[in-house]
Protein backbone atom coordinates (compact mmCIF):
# COMPACT_ATOMS: atom_id res chain seq x y z
CA UNK A 1 0.00 0.00 0.00
CA UNK A 2 3.04 2.23 0.79
CA UNK A 3 4.49 1.70 -2.46
CA UNK A 4 1.22 3.01 -4.34
CA UNK A 5 0.51 6.15 -2.73
CA UNK A 6 4.35 7.21 -3.28
CA UNK A 7 3.62 5.76 -6.73
CA UNK A 8 0.49 8.21 -7.10
CA UNK A 9 2.14 10.57 -5.40
CA UNK A 10 4.73 10.73 -8.32
CA UNK A 11 2.26 11.02 -11.31
CA UNK A 12 0.43 14.06 -9.24
CA UNK A 13 3.39 15.51 -9.23
CA UNK A 14 4.79 14.99 -12.38
CA UNK A 15 1.65 15.40 -14.65
CA UNK A 16 1.49 19.40 -14.11
CA UNK A 17 4.94 19.92 -15.59
CA UNK A 18 3.99 17.00 -18.27
CA UNK A 19 0.68 19.64 -19.12
CA UNK A 20 3.10 22.69 -18.96
CA UNK A 21 4.91 21.68 -21.63
CA UNK A 22 2.43 20.75 -24.34
CA UNK A 23 1.45 23.92 -25.37
CA UNK A 24 -0.90 25.07 -28.06
CA UNK A 25 0.97 25.65 -31.54
CA UNK A 26 -0.52 29.07 -31.62
CA UNK A 27 1.42 29.91 -28.13
CA UNK A 28 3.21 33.01 -27.52
CA UNK A 29 6.21 31.06 -27.32
CA UNK A 30 6.24 30.28 -31.47
CA UNK A 31 4.91 33.45 -32.42
CA UNK A 32 7.19 34.52 -35.62
CA UNK A 33 7.42 38.42 -35.53
CA UNK A 34 10.01 39.08 -37.86
CA UNK A 35 9.98 39.26 -41.93
CA UNK A 36 12.11 36.20 -42.04
CA UNK A 37 12.22 33.11 -45.14
CA UNK A 38 9.38 31.56 -42.63
CA UNK A 39 7.07 34.78 -42.96
CA UNK A 40 7.44 35.21 -46.77
CA UNK A 41 6.42 31.70 -47.08
CA UNK A 42 3.27 31.81 -45.08
CA UNK A 43 1.71 34.66 -46.87
CA UNK A 44 -0.36 34.09 -49.87
CA UNK A 45 -2.58 36.21 -52.33
CA UNK A 46 -5.38 34.68 -54.53
CA UNK A 47 -7.38 36.88 -57.48
CA UNK A 48 -10.30 35.83 -59.52
CA UNK A 49 -13.62 36.95 -60.78
CA UNK A 50 -16.82 35.80 -59.29
CA UNK A 51 -19.96 35.36 -61.78
CA UNK A 52 -22.96 37.62 -61.47
CA UNK A 53 -24.94 35.06 -59.33
CA UNK A 54 -21.65 34.02 -57.01
CA UNK A 55 -20.92 37.59 -56.60
CA UNK A 56 -24.80 38.90 -55.70
CA UNK A 57 -24.61 35.79 -53.25
CA UNK A 58 -21.11 36.54 -51.43
CA UNK A 59 -22.54 39.94 -51.30
CA UNK A 60 -25.34 39.49 -49.61
CA UNK A 61 -23.90 37.16 -47.24
CA UNK A 62 -21.00 39.65 -46.16
CA UNK A 63 -23.80 42.42 -45.93
CA UNK A 64 -25.50 39.91 -43.52
CA UNK A 65 -22.47 39.08 -41.64
CA UNK A 66 -21.37 42.79 -41.37
CA UNK A 67 -25.13 43.64 -40.15
CA UNK A 68 -24.69 46.61 -42.76
CA UNK A 69 -25.86 47.79 -46.43
CA UNK A 70 -22.93 48.56 -48.80
CA UNK A 71 -24.00 50.53 -51.95
CA UNK A 72 -23.67 48.85 -55.23
CA UNK A 73 -20.81 51.03 -57.02
CA UNK A 74 -18.62 50.36 -53.59
CA UNK A 75 -15.94 48.10 -53.66
CA UNK A 76 -15.83 45.83 -50.46
CA UNK A 77 -12.67 45.77 -48.22
CA UNK A 78 -12.63 43.22 -45.62
CA UNK A 79 -9.01 43.50 -42.89
CA UNK A 80 -9.22 40.55 -41.13
CA UNK A 81 -7.46 40.37 -37.83
CA UNK A 82 -6.15 36.50 -35.78
CA UNK A 83 -4.31 34.92 -33.97
CA UNK A 84 -2.07 33.41 -36.40
CA UNK A 85 1.51 32.38 -36.01
CA UNK A 86 3.31 34.67 -38.43
CA UNK A 87 2.71 38.62 -36.71
CA UNK A 88 5.10 41.23 -37.47
CA UNK A 89 2.75 43.51 -35.54
CA UNK A 90 3.12 41.68 -32.50
CA UNK A 91 7.19 41.90 -32.75
CA UNK A 92 8.66 43.36 -29.52
CA UNK A 93 5.38 41.55 -27.44
CA UNK A 94 2.78 44.02 -29.30
CA UNK A 95 3.92 47.31 -27.80
CA UNK A 96 3.20 48.60 -31.61
CA UNK A 97 -0.07 46.67 -31.82
CA UNK A 98 -2.48 49.45 -31.40
CA UNK A 99 -0.30 51.87 -33.87
CA UNK A 100 -0.17 49.62 -36.16
CA UNK A 101 -3.81 49.08 -36.01
CA UNK A 102 -4.29 53.13 -36.41
CA UNK A 103 -1.93 53.01 -39.51
CA UNK A 104 -4.07 50.48 -41.11
CA UNK A 105 -7.11 52.64 -40.44
CA UNK A 106 -6.00 55.90 -41.32
CA UNK A 107 -4.64 53.94 -44.62
CA UNK A 108 -7.70 52.39 -45.56
CA UNK A 109 -9.90 55.50 -45.04
CA UNK A 110 -7.68 57.11 -47.70
CA UNK A 111 -8.34 54.02 -50.18
CA UNK A 112 -11.88 54.02 -49.59
CA UNK A 113 -12.15 57.86 -50.09
CA UNK A 114 -10.29 57.70 -53.39
CA UNK A 115 -11.48 54.45 -54.51
CA UNK A 116 -15.30 54.16 -53.55
CA UNK A 117 -14.49 51.44 -51.30
CA UNK A 118 -16.34 50.36 -48.16
CA UNK A 119 -13.66 49.04 -45.58
CA UNK A 120 -14.27 46.89 -42.46
CA UNK A 121 -11.92 45.85 -39.97
CA UNK A 122 -13.28 42.50 -38.41
CA UNK A 123 -11.43 41.26 -35.52
CA UNK A 124 -11.64 36.86 -34.88
CA UNK A 125 -12.69 36.29 -31.07
CA UNK A 126 -8.60 34.75 -30.76
CA UNK A 127 -7.08 38.45 -31.73
CA UNK A 128 -4.63 39.93 -30.30
CA UNK A 129 -5.18 42.42 -28.21
CA UNK A 130 -9.02 42.32 -29.17
CA UNK A 131 -9.57 43.26 -25.40
CA UNK A 132 -7.77 46.83 -26.06
CA UNK A 133 -9.14 47.79 -29.12
CA UNK A 134 -11.39 50.30 -29.22
CA UNK A 135 -14.16 49.61 -31.29
CA UNK A 136 -15.14 51.83 -34.49
CA UNK A 137 -18.27 52.06 -36.68
CA UNK A 138 -16.33 49.80 -39.17
CA UNK A 139 -14.64 47.78 -36.52
CA UNK A 140 -16.39 44.45 -36.34
CA UNK A 141 -15.81 40.98 -34.51
CA UNK A 142 -16.48 38.24 -36.30
CA UNK A 143 -19.27 35.96 -35.72
CA UNK A 144 -17.01 33.46 -37.10
CA UNK A 145 -18.64 33.60 -40.74
CA UNK A 146 -14.98 35.50 -41.95
CA UNK A 147 -13.16 32.89 -40.01
CA UNK A 148 -14.72 29.81 -41.22
CA UNK A 149 -15.66 30.99 -44.74
CA UNK A 150 -13.24 34.04 -46.17
CA UNK A 151 -10.16 33.48 -44.29
CA UNK A 152 -9.88 29.75 -44.11
CA UNK A 153 -6.35 29.53 -43.55
CA UNK A 154 -5.06 30.50 -39.65
CA UNK A 155 -1.29 30.99 -40.45
CA UNK A 156 -1.32 34.87 -40.32
CA UNK A 157 -2.83 37.16 -38.11
CA UNK A 158 -3.57 39.51 -40.92
CA UNK A 159 -5.18 39.15 -44.40
CA UNK A 160 -7.31 41.05 -46.26
CA UNK A 161 -10.46 40.78 -49.04
CA UNK A 162 -11.49 42.85 -51.73
CA UNK A 163 -14.27 42.70 -53.84
CA UNK A 164 -15.07 44.84 -56.70
CA UNK A 165 -18.82 45.90 -58.27
CA UNK A 166 -17.70 43.99 -61.17
CA UNK A 167 -16.98 40.49 -59.21
CA UNK A 168 -13.34 40.51 -59.43
CA UNK A 169 -11.45 39.40 -56.02
CA UNK A 170 -8.42 39.71 -54.15
CA UNK A 171 -7.27 38.23 -51.27
CA UNK A 172 -4.06 38.56 -49.07
CA UNK A 173 -2.74 36.74 -45.88
CA UNK A 174 0.05 38.52 -44.72
CA UNK A 175 0.60 42.12 -42.54
CA UNK A 176 2.26 44.56 -45.26
CA UNK A 177 -0.53 44.42 -47.69
CA UNK A 178 -1.35 47.75 -48.71
CA UNK A 179 0.63 47.89 -51.71
CA UNK A 180 -1.62 44.70 -53.32
CA UNK A 181 -4.46 46.75 -52.37
CA UNK A 182 -3.50 49.93 -54.91
CA UNK A 183 -2.16 48.19 -57.45
CA UNK A 184 -5.29 45.99 -57.73
CA UNK A 185 -7.85 49.03 -57.26
CA UNK A 186 -5.59 50.55 -60.16
CA UNK A 187 -6.21 48.15 -62.67
CA UNK A 188 -9.22 49.30 -65.14
CA UNK A 189 -11.20 46.59 -65.69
Amino acid sequence: MNKFRISLFAILLFLPIYSISQEPTNSKLELNTVYNEEYENSTENYTGELKENAYSIIRKKIESALSTKIPEENSILIHFTQNGRNCVEMNNNGKKYLKFLKNRTKNSSKISSEYQVSDFFVFAKDAFFLEQVEMKHNYVIDTGFFYENVFDIHENCSAFFLLKPNGKFMKYYGSDYFSWIWNFLEIVD
